[in-house]
């Protein structure tokens, strides 16, 4: 009896480290708990933002919450509650960052251009999450199923240079093979955990028999070209892409807005 207990509590201790996977149905709760989490944060860093601005120190900041929570209503930046219009705004900018995309373009475009939503682990009032809603890496990866792609087709990718191994399977989740790439120098650094970047990288990748540029548009490598809002790249890249593959079917993911009608866009910030 002794040895079949020792047996068991081994059988047991050799299986301990099996965790089963959640169900999708796990998944999409935990997501959509965690997005809920996610919004009432970056309402609260807002409003920080808001006392702030308007010169209260911490101890101050956390007086008025105090005060305002307890008269049960939100907290404010003054001893007044947030005007109506304020808090209609934060609301419509979360209801657009979370709305559907709408669906792909139809088509055969040779020329990609994409800008995924990676998730970061910056956090603070530039986090990516701020501004737009961001997906996982297999989310992305699988999103090139859905891409449609020439058989001969270009893609021209953006990359921070902590997501360059993330970037790469993106890559060849898709179906493309990467080669080269642009490098993007700001006139301005942002955050960082070990440096405070000031670049980012355009990565060049092809699929089937995608021919390269004429010799005379294969431009420099550097691209020179101010920052501007939140994930915005400059305009200069799309010229950059029309002049080394002209009068091609050109396609924009992630697009926040459409360079020119040579485009084709598709991102549920499209217009806004």
């Amino acid at each position: 009896m002794v040895i079949d207990d020792m047996s068991e509590n081994a059988h047991m201790s050799e299986n301990a480290h099996i965790i089963r996977r959640p169900s999708d149905e796990a998944f999409a709760i935990i997501r959509k708990s965690a997005r809920a989490l996610n919004d009432g944060l970056r309402y609260f860093r807002e409003w920080v933002i808001k006392c702030k601005d308007e010169g209260l120190t911490l101890g101050e900041i956390d007086y008025h919450s105090k005060v305002e929570l307890e008269k049960g209503g939100i907290p404010s930046s003054t001893s007044r509650r947030w005007r109506h219009d304020e808090i209609k705004l934060s609301e419509e900018k979360l209801a657009i960052m979370h709305r559907d995309p709408p669906p792909l373009p139809i088509g055969k475009f040779d020329v990609i251009l994409a800008d995924p939503p990676w998730t970061f682990e910056v956090g603070g009032r530039g986090a990516a999450e701020n501004h737009y809603e961001v997906m996982t890496d297999i989310e992305i990866q699988n999103l090139g199923n859905k891409i449609p792609t020439a058989d001969n087709a270009i893609l021209f990718l953006w990359s921070t240079q902590a997501m360059i191994k993330k970037a790469l399977e993106v890559i060849e989740a898709w179906g493309f093979e990467y080669h080269s790439g642009f490098v993007w120098v700001k006139d301005k650094f942002g955050t960082g955990f070990f440096v405070r970047g000031q670049h980012e990288l355009l990565l060049i990748s092809t699929k089937g028999k995608m021919p390269h540029p004429e010799q005379d548009d294969r431009l420099s490598s550097v691209i020179n070209a101010p920052r501007g809002k939140h994930s915005e790249k400059p305009d200069i890249v799309y010229e950059i892409i029309e002049r080394m593959y002209p009068n091609r079917e050109y396609l924009e993911l992630f697009a926040r807005r459409r360079f020119s009608d040579k485009w084709a866009v598709w991102g549920n910030q499209v217009g806004i």
